[in-house]
């Protein structure tokens, strides 16, 4: 589970509020899109969900308990050890 601190949170709830203002915004242009307005609402709220989720700190410390018995599929090899770090894509 990852976890995220609370500005990371915070963030979130920013990105998507400023989707929400675009989509108004977008709405009251005279002549707008409905089509177009979702569109882009959908792709922010994709996008700020996404900037959430890859900045997540998740900290594994050795000697976590774990699973005792995965099926891993072909070519994926489990890690052992202490993770400490971020992703971005």
């Amino acid at each position: 589970m990852p976890i995220v601190t609370t500005a990371g949170r915070e963030k979130l709830e920013t990105d998507i509020r400023e989707a929400f203002a675009r989509a108004k915004s977008d709405g009251s242009n005279t002549g707008a899109n409905p089509e177009i307005i979702i569109s882009n609402l959908a792709e922010d709220i994709s996008n700020a969900i996404d900037d959430y989720v890859i900045a997540c700190v998740v900290t594994i410390p050795p000697g976590t308990p774990t699973l005792t018995k995965v099926t891993l599929p072909t070519g994926i090899v489990p890690f052992t050890g202490n993770v400490v770090g971020t992703s971005s894509s």
